[in-house]
Order: structure tokens, then sequence, then C-alpha cells
């Protein structure tokens, strides 16, 4: 992946991953309380047909159009995202196309990690890597818990990195591990995305 894809494609990694961690403002009695409302909504199913992927959700997700200059068109074509929020619980969704090249999954691996090192605090972070290849698909498995600024709990986080025919798909979702009961709940969450590719 060359110097210029590549530093579009982190500028947008950039974008997606800006907001998914926690509100400064978040308190641990707050957190904990949301958690405990959030395991009451019942999980359905959401299809997001534009860009081809559906799964469980405690509800809607909003779309944001992603907006591609004209000079940068070769690079990226066209790209969607779409995400869910309730308090510090935070779901990700995306689908960028790009013009001539795939981009590169090690590189995109690897700044997301590094991404996670710079948030958390030192020697906190842990995570698991898992490939998932096939013909046509490099995918990418990311799981893991951080401790993450002055926060009682740990940040618990899981993404799935998808690369092949010139598409770039992310999944990512944090949560804040008051309980099992949330990871069991995310992992539900995590487990039912399906892409059609």
């Amino acid at each position: 992946m060359g110097k210029k894809v590549f530093w579009i494609t982190t500028i947008v990694f950039s974008l997606i991953f800006i907001g998914i961690l926690i509100n400064k403002s978040m308190t641990n009695k707050k957190i904990f309380k949301q958690n405990n409302i959030l395991l009451t909504k019942k999980l359905k199913i959401h299809e997001l047909r534009d860009i081809g992927v559906t799964l469980l959700s405690p509800g809607e997700l909003k779309k944001h159009d992603v907006k591609v200059k004209k000079s940068q068109k070769d690079i990226i074509k066209d790209g969607a995202v779409y995400d869910y929020s309730f308090g510090a619980y935070k779901i990700s969704i995306s689908k960028f196309i790009y013009g001539k090249a795939n981009p590169n999954i090690e590189t995109l691996q690897n700044w997301f990690i590094g991404q996670l090192q710079r948030e958390s605090k030192k020697n906190s972070l842990h995570y698991t890597i898992k490939e998932e290849n096939n013909k046509d698909w490099k995918i990418r498995i990311i799981k893991g818990d951080m401790q993450y600024k002055n926060l009682k709990y740990k940040v618990g986080f899981m993404a799935k990195l998808i690369t092949g025919k010139k598409v770039f798909y992310q999944f990512i979702i944090t949560y804040v591990k008051t309980n099992k009961n949330i990871q069991t709940f995310s992992e539900k969450i995590f487990n039912s995305i399906k892409v059609n590719y």
C-alpha cells in the first residue's frame, strides 16, 4: 500500500475510531447504571442493506455518509459508517470501497492496536489476534481489554477488520466491563455480524 493510500486509510480509520472510547465526563457509577439498563434491551436483527451487513443490535444504528474529495476518488471511491451508542457502549460499522488497491490488512491491524496502546494506561493493554483468511478476503479478529483513564472498570473491545476485492469492512464494539453479562451481551452482537460479500 503506497504512502498516499496509507495516509488516507489511516485518516479515515481515525475518524471512525474517535468517539468509540469513553467520554471523559463518564463516572464509574453512571456507567454501571447505564450498562444495567442496556442489558434489559432486547437485541433485534438490523439490516444495513446499502453496505450488505446484518447484525443484532439493542437499537437503531445511525448512518454517517463519508464525503470523499474528488482528488482522493482514485484511492477511496465511497464509504459509509453506521454507529450505535448508549452511554459508554459503542458499536461502529463501516465499509469503504477503494479505487485501485486493497488496503493492507497488517497496516490496519497495527494501526488499530497502536491507537489502543496510546489510549490505554501503560502496560494495561491485553489482546489476541485471530486470522480467518480465505481465498478472496483477509480477516483479522482482535479482542481484548485495557485500563482507560481513571475508570475503575476495564474497557473491553472486539474488532473485525476485513479487506479484499478493493473493499475494507470494519466492525468495532467497545464496552466497559462492569460485569460478565455485558461481555456476553457484546459477544452475542459481535458473533451475529454477517457480511454479504
